[in-house]
């Protein structure tokens, strides 16, 4: 592949990984990192958030969403699927390469 063609292809899998809101991956994030203090507050937001996550292949769900209590731990009935892992890790390779830049938001490049 020409070098032109592994830039092209590092545009694309920035512009994929950060297409997902921040909110939305902190959530994804916490749930792989199992953390057992993770509980559903049953909030519009934090339903749209799981809603959004379970409909792009990101997560599964033992119970439906709308059969959560409010104050349920969440580790245990939602599992990320292997799309999900794949994300979160490709994520954070990305964050690594941009940890040193002074903005939040990272500069695109298309070269």
């Amino acid at each position: 592949m020409p070098r032109s063609g592994f830039v092209q292809q590092d545009f694309l899998n920035e512009v994929l990984i950060f297409s997902m809101a921040d909110h939305i991956y902190k959530r994804l994030r916490t749930l792989k990192l199992g953390n057992s203090e993770y509980h559903y507050d049953k909030s519009e937001h934090f339903k749209h958030d799981l809603q959004f996550l379970q409909d792009h292949g990101f997560i599964g769900l033992k119970p439906f969403i709308s059969e959560l209590e409010k104050d349920e731990v969440l580790i245990g009935k939602i599992k990320l699927t292997p799309c999900g892992h794949k994300f979160v890790e490709f994520r954070e390779k990305y964050e690594k390469k941009y940890s040193s830049l002074k903005t939040d938001t990272p500069t695109l490049r298309a070269e």
